[in-house]
């Protein structure tokens, strides 16, 4: 591969709830009477909605304590997803919502290096060392682009869920012993896991954006906008490229820059540490940084 700026690059630009028991009631009981309702009590009122499009707290304080309880309701959200399937529908939402404010304030924190730094000192440890490596990861990558003058005509695609993902991973795992969090940070740096099929202002195609003459050498007949056929044949070229014995090496085939090999391996390891993080990265969103500021274009609250 030549080096190229992959789409979602310029795209970047960039965790328990518990009921108690409930009592069994005898076959033979008596239930009790249900009390009429007090016309002086207070209605029950449902919990208010997230709001994951609220304002950045500009001050260190609220927003680290945001950053601690966004990430505890994140893990417990993720935990009841995995519960029910990880599928697509209604018990993804509050993780689409959350991580969505997440990715958020982890871009605003980006613009704002002095705001983290006093941001970082309120956090514990193993957050801290999260967002250490979230922030690094980010201006690693966003050193490689420049503010675009105007939003790019792209299409806007629905990534495959996330669990058929994680079968394609492993799968390029069992194959070419690529580590499946090496595929799947390769799959959300190129292209937020397939919203982004290019093809890019290089003419990078698909979800693991390969250059044509490259998937005609690696793709192995396949469809090179078909998650599977992409992310195997992303195995296939690290493979032959050196990987895993030398990996740096074949990310750097990959795409010719320290900064985007450094950003790959940081956001894997940040899922090789927790594979809840998987599913965070998963629905960040398509954010485009314009010389007027971030664009979000796909996901709750997108500008365009």
């Amino acid at each position: 591969m030549i080096f190229r700026i992959p789409a979602a690059l310029v795209a970047l630009t960039l965790l328990v709830a518990c009921s108690g028991p409930t009592i069994p009631v005898a076959d033979d009981a008596t239930p009790e009477p249900t009390p009429a309702p007090n016309a002086t009590d207070d209605p029950i009122e449902p919990a208010p909605a997230f709001d994951h499009d609220a304002p950045i707290p500009t001050r260190p304080a609220p927003v680290a304590e945001e950053v601690i309880t966004l990430s505890a309701e994140l893990e417990a959200e993720i935990s009841k997803w995995v519960k029910a399937g990880t599928e697509p529908g209604p018990d993804a939402r509050p993780v689409l919502l959350r991580s969505v404010r997440h990715q958020r304030i982890y871009r605003n924190l980006l613009d704002h290096p002095r705001l983290y730094a006093k941001v970082r000192e309120r956090l514990p440890r193993k957050l801290r060392s999260f967002s250490d490596k979230t922030v690094l990861a980010g201006n690693r990558l966003r050193s490689l682009v420049s503010p675009l003058d105007e939003p790019p005509d792209w299409k806007i695609y629905k990534p495959a869920p996330a669990r058929r993902l994680l079968r394609f991973y492993r799968a390029g795992q069992r194959r070419f012993n690529i580590p499946w969090e090496i595929l799947a940070s390769l799959n959300f740096v190129e292209s937020r896991f397939g919203r982004i099929l290019g093809p890019s202002s290089a003419g990078a195609m698909g979800p693991m954006q390969f250059m044509p003459a490259t998937w005609d050498a690696y793709g192995n007949g396949g469809d090179i906008n078909d998650p599977r056929d992409s992310i195997i044949a992303a195995a296939r070229y690290l493979s032959a490229s050196g990987a895993p014995a030398r990996m740096w090496d074949s990310l750097f085939a990959y795409n010719r820059s320290d900064d985007y090999v450094k950003a790959i391996i940081v956001y894997a390891r940040q899922m090789m540490r927790d594979p809840r993080v998987f599913y965070i990265y998963y629905h960040w969103q398509v954010y485009v940084l314009t010389k007027g500021g971030d664009l979000q274009m796909s996901g709750p609250g997108a500008d365009v």
